[in-house]
């Protein structure tokens, strides 16, 4: 009789062992259905859209085939102009043109006839404020070009150089004052030589 006592303790142990155990089991499984059927929404990922160039707007004129106004890609040079202007007349005076010049907007690019003087600007020589070539594109400028503006010295022009080719283009001539060395002071300076179109 005692035998059958034990037998039926731990055959009632067993049973609540599986009442746990199936509770347990029961609550397990509704959570997953619960967090499977939640309405849970990741946030999503913003892409930005990278800042794209403004054309380069040029005027070809002179011993080209066809003289006109050209739209061209940022980082163009004289040659790709002339190209597009139909290349150089029978009569041009091709040792007066630096055709790898970088080209800047609004730019006038004259090819000479021969014993006719160049009006392109010659790339070896900097140009002053007074030869009106301002305003100077700050995503396309070279370091010599930021170098004529006042407060610009070769470090801060080659930050800028560097600050553009890390970030990308400017959106706004004011986000030339993220630049490291470049504040509000020298900003005031600069702003009217400035674009980004």
């Amino acid at each position: 009789m005692e035998n059958h006592t034990s037998q039926s303790k731990a055959e009632r142990n067993t049973g609540k062992n599986q009442v746990v155990l199936g509770v347990l089991l029961g609550l397990f499984l509704s959570g997953g259905i619960l967090l499977l059927s939640a309405n849970v929404k990741p946030n999503p990922i913003l892409i930005n859209p990278t800042p794209t160039a403004a054309p380069l707007i040029v005027q070809v004129s002179g011993a080209v085939t066809f003289p006109g106004v050209y739209e061209l890609p940022p980082m163009s040079r004289a040659n790709d102009a002339i190209d597009l202007a139909g290349g150089f007349a029978a009569d041009a005076d091709t040792a007066q043109i630096n055709a790898a010049a970088f080209i800047y907007d609004g730019q006038q690019i004259h090819v000479p006839h021969v014993n006719e003087n160049a009006i392109l600007i010659d790339s070896d020589r900097l140009p002053t404020i007074n030869e009106q070539l301002y305003p100077i594109n700050i995503n396309y400028c070279t370091q010599a070009e930021l170098e004529t503006l006042p407060g610009i010295g070769p470090q801060k022009a080659a930050a800028v150089i560097s600050y553009r080719d890390q970030y990308g283009p400017f959106s706004v001539i004011e986000d030339i004052m993220n630049v490291p060395g470049i504040g509000e002071t020298i900003f005031d300076g600069i702003k009217d030589f400035l674009t980004v179109r």
